[in-house]
């Protein structure tokens, strides 16, 4: 199990914000963070909850590898000067997905889900690789791209 300090200065760099853009964000200074970060002192609760809000939940996830898309989002969310909560408002996703999409553990957000984020911030320009509608696979077989949230999108049959 990682340090606090440690899994703090972890995920500011995953969200792409220095330690004084993150001090601004929960309303602290900066040498308070790099304290944090230096495992020299630890924020009260009600700063916890602030850091989670902006950087996502300090628990060990088992999964440290961030999607691209959760990357993204934490880029805009940075650029944008947004907090995980102001985007949860923004957007009227639930605050929970918003924290498992930063935190990586949304994998594979629903379309709408997806749709009213990029609408607050912004295309998702090379986020997402282009997956073509249909492919062969030697020995498998065609293969094809749905969305499985949509109905009208489903196989008409069983297959890969």
């Amino acid at each position: 199990m990682a340090l606090l300090g440690t899994r703090i200065r972890s995920l500011r760099e995953q969200s792409g914000l220095s330690q004084a853009e993150l001090a601004r964000k929960v309303k602290v200074q900066q040498p308070v963070i790099s304290q944090w970060e230096l495992e020299k002192s630890q924020p009260t609760e009600a700063q916890v909850r602030l850091l989670e809000a902006v950087i996502g939940a300090l628990d060990d996830s088992p999964n440290l590898d961030i999607p691209a898309y959760s990357a993204w989002v934490s880029r805009q969310l940075a650029a944008e000067d947004m907090t995980a909560t102001e985007l949860h408002r923004a957007t009227a996703v639930s605050y929970v997905t918003i924290l498992n999409i930063l935190n990586g553990k949304a994998t594979n957000p629903q379309k709408k889900t997806r749709e009213a984020i990029a609408k607050v911030l912004g295309s998702q320009s090379g986020a997402e690789q282009p997956v073509a509608p249909t492919s062969k696979v030697a020995g498998v077989g065609q293969l094809t791209d749905f969305d499985p949230y949509e109905e009208g999108e489903l196989p008409s049959k069983p297959g890969v």
